[in-house]
């Protein structure tokens, strides 16, 4: 290398520079990608990939920008950054940040994120009426995410067409009691979905006596 003053550059650098230079990350350098621009909807949470992820309440209805890479998904708002989550994995995931949440949401769950409903959109037609069906009979949010929970534990295990068939079986021949154990005991026995419903083992059983009295007791003749 050219020296300058009887030294040389290489030396300028040893002595001067190399002790202030900062090490390389660990990790390499991640390139965000912008993927699209989306309005921000009543729920405050921006569909990306099948999954949802939450802004600040105050943008609902304004426009962000969804950029990711990997490992995060970066929202942004008028070129400012509002929010970073995680990268979801799967479907019908629902990432939240407390801050982004109105007073009221902080007490009480909404279940436009429950996981029955953002999981369930995305299966096939029987399961998600069966999900719906579930909501309406049982009127128990809680109760339905467990159920589906459970239900896309099902379909991972045992693939979505027996689940279907199970689904759409119950809707058909006992939508009154869709039970979620019935539906487990339907897969683990596919036999069943050849005969008639049978009474569940939850339900009460009509029970024989000869000290209970039963509908020909009232209809006998007192004359």
């Amino acid at each position: 290398m050219r020296r300058m003053a009887g030294i040389s550059r290489r030396q300028i650098f040893d002595d001067e520079e190399q002790h202030r230079l900062r090490p390389l990350p660990d990790r390499p350098f991640r390139n965000l990608q912008h993927v699209r621009s989306a309005h921000v909807p009543d729920d405050y949470h921006v569909e990306h990939g099948g999954n949802f992820y939450s802004v600040p309440h105050e943008l609902i209805g304004k426009v962000i920008d969804i950029f990711e890479d990997q490992e995060v998904i970066r929202l942004y708002h008028a070129h400012k950054r509002v929010a970073v989550h995680p990268r979801e994995n799967g479907v019908g995931k629902v990432s939240t940040l407390r801050p982004h949440q109105p007073d009221n949401h902080r007490h009480h769950g909404d279940h436009r994120h429950r996981f029955f409903n953002t999981w369930g959109r995305y299966q096939p037609q029987s399961i998600s009426r069966y999900l719906k069906h579930h909501l309406a009979v049982w009127k128990n949010p809680n109760a339905t995410d467990m159920c589906a929970r459970k239900l896309s534990k099902l379909v991972e295990n045992y693939g979505d067409e027996i689940v279907i068939q199970a689904a759409d079986w119950i809707l058909t021949h006992c939508a009154d009691n869709p039970n979620i154990k019935r539906l487990e005991r339907l897969i683990e026995q596919p036999t069943r979905m050849e005969v008639p419903a049978q009474p569940d083992s939850g339900d009460d059983p009509i029970v024989n006596h000869k000290n209970i009295r039963g509908a020909d007791y009232y209809r006998r003749n007192d004359a």
